[in-house]
């Protein structure tokens, strides 16, 4: 089964928030408790929720609480890439409401694009830094996969992404 492309703040089990931009950890916030001495035992929890490793950024003030930015572990970029081929997918066949087929390849090509970029900021990597072609296939599977999946169930397409 494939994570779900939640968009939006989740509670965690120790009470702290975590905001994810299509299944992807990209904050956490205290809502209102203590910070833990030590960022491990927080990062843990929201990589077995998430089931991306992170690691916690400076915490900051905002709105009367406090909140960190997180980079996903370069490890992770591979599933990175997945989800927002998903999210991707899903604007796809909303758009054409059709699957992908390889008539599309301008298509599948700007989004991996777009996506590769967005899977860089994530996890905290430059443009150049990572070679991008072991990621392309992976990516056009998965993008191609679910076009055809929500193809067949329209009604999913628009409240995936």
């Amino acid at each position: 089964m494939d994570t779900p492309l939640t968009h939006g703040w989740v509670e965690l089990p120790s009470g702290f928030e975590v905001e994810l931009e299509h299944g992807i950890p990209v904050r956490v916030g205290n809502a209102g408790l203590a910070l833990p001495p030590d960022s491990a035992a927080l990062e843990e929890e929201i990589a077995r929720e998430t089931g991306l490793r992170v690691q916690i950024g400076r915490w900051e003030p905002v709105e009367g609480e406090l909140e960190a930015r997180l980079t996903v572990s370069r490890d992770d970029l591979a599933e990175v890439l997945r989800r927002l081929a998903r999210a991707s997918a899903s604007v796809f066949v909303d758009r054409f409401v059709k699957a992908y087929d390889e008539t599309d390849t301008d298509y599948g090509q700007g989004a991996f694009a777009q996506d590769f970029s967005l899977a860089l900021g994530y996890c905290g990597l430059d443009w150049g830094s990572v070679d991008q072609e072991p990621f392309y296939r992976d990516y056009l599977e998965t993008f191609k996969a679910e076009t055809e999946r929500l193809a067949q169930r329209p009604d999913e397409a628009s409240s995936s992404a």
